[in-house]
């Protein structure tokens, strides 16, 4: 089904001239760059700010305040890197005030590693924090943005980096291939490779084999949260506690894990035509009737946080599904959609959107922030210029 989402501007809706000189000369003098291959990415979103970034540059805009908060020249640190054998990644944090920006190379060249900066959004600063090919490590935030580890893909050792301390440990591990990594806000490590293992901070990071074997989906202080045959189970750190929280029905496979979602596709040989989308923090499951070999062959599945919609690219506009069946794609004025949006709440996306007229002659400044509301059918204007 078909449904208009007309575009909706308020008193509130912001445009150049209500942010701070220094960034109102970079903003205009974006409309006399290039957009780039793939325009604006939006990278994170929430209802307090939204985070977009381009081959050259990196914005973070207040949506509680209506103003630009940083601009990260990426060019500076040689992070402008969108596709190509070179590509350059960005981790951010839960809280979406802090990105770690680390390029990867693809190719198989085990000594090559690209400079690692810790950013923090809110003002643009940039800190050097390390050093690794982003293609041969597992990275983790912790819920509270507090620490940030990487895990050398070979299990050589584990690097802990404290946002609040400025402190760095690197942990020696050596005992098999790193398939999963989590960190906790206590400086806590978890680390999946055939087995689980666990590493506490106040323990001096000392590793314990806990007998356990599966795909991490989810830790925290308490216990860790794992996926093992067709049962989600829960590990009590504290009290060795191992219970089952979950049952999925048989050959579904873990497709990736994001901030308390756990996606599970079925396998090459399950006659299922459906996915499962796990809600951590409710132990609850949501089915979707399309796997990622459906139609239009869905470029970017991303889930709401209450994993009750989904929205999907599909061509010049978004189709958006609940766990429910219901589906509707979205059409507006003037379609035109990005690559990439991200969910601010469980019923509004935000995507930045090129609002030049000639696609061939468009301008990085050309741009406006907008709120696809599902409830009131309507999309928002929260910034254009």
């Amino acid at each position: 089904m078909e449904v208009l989402y007309p575009d909706c501007r308020d008193a509130l809706s912001a445009n150049l001239q209500d942010n701070s000189p220094q960034l109102v000369k970079l903003l205009k003098g974006l409309k006399t760059e290039s957009t780039g291959v793939a325009g604006w990415l939006v990278g994170f979103a929430n209802t307090d700010k939204v985070v977009f970034y381009n081959h050259a540059h990196m914005l973070t805009y207040s949506i509680t305040h209506r103003r630009f908060l940083s601009a990260i020249d990426l060019t500076s640190i040689d992070a402008g890197h969108i596709q190509g054998s070179i590509v350059t990644n960005f981790s951010f944090s839960p809280s979406g005030d802090y990105v770690v920006i680390n390029n990867g190379l693809a190719e198989n060249q085990s000594s090559w590693q690209g400079k690692m900066y810790l950013a923090n959004l809110r003002d643009g600063s940039i800190l050097e924090i390390g050093a690794a090919n982003h293609y041969q490590i597992k990275d983790s935030w912790s819920s509270g943005s507090s620490y940030y580890a990487f895990a050398a893909n070979d299990g050589t050792d584990v690097t802990v980096y404290s946002v609040l301390s400025g402190s760095k440990e690197s942990i020696i591990f050596g005992q098999g291939k790193v398939s999963g990594l989590s960190v906790t806000d206590k400086g806590d490590l978890v680390l999946e490779t055939n087995n689980i293992f666990l590493s506490l901070k106040e323990s001096g990071y000392h590793w314990q084999n806990l007998d356990l074997k599966g795909d991490i989906l989810a830790v925290s202080e308490l216990g860790i949260v794992y996926y093992e045959g067709n049962s989600v189970r829960q590990y009590r750190i504290g009290s060795g506690e191992d219970t089952v929280l979950s049952n999925l029905p048989e050959r579904f496979e873990l497709r990736g894990t994001s901030r308390g979602q756990a996606v599970f596709t079925p396998k090459k040989d399950s006659a299922s035509s459906a996915s499962m989308v796990y809600n951590v923090t409710e132990n609850r499951l949501y089915s979707y009737a399309y796997t990622y070999d459906s139609p239009p062959w869905l470029l970017d599945w991303s889930f709401s946080p209450d994993c009750k919609h989904c929205v999907v690219l599909d061509g010049d506009s978004y189709r958006v599904m609940d766990n429910q069946g219901k589906e509707e794609k979205i059409q507006t004025t003037k379609n035109r959609v990005n690559y990439r949006c991200a969910w601010a709440n469980n019923t509004t996306f935000i995507d930045v959107l090129l609002t030049g007229d000639e696609v061939g002659l468009m301008a990085a400044g050309d741009f406006a922030i907008v709120v696809y509301d599902l409830q009131d059918k309507q999309r928002k204007i929260l910034y254009e210029q």
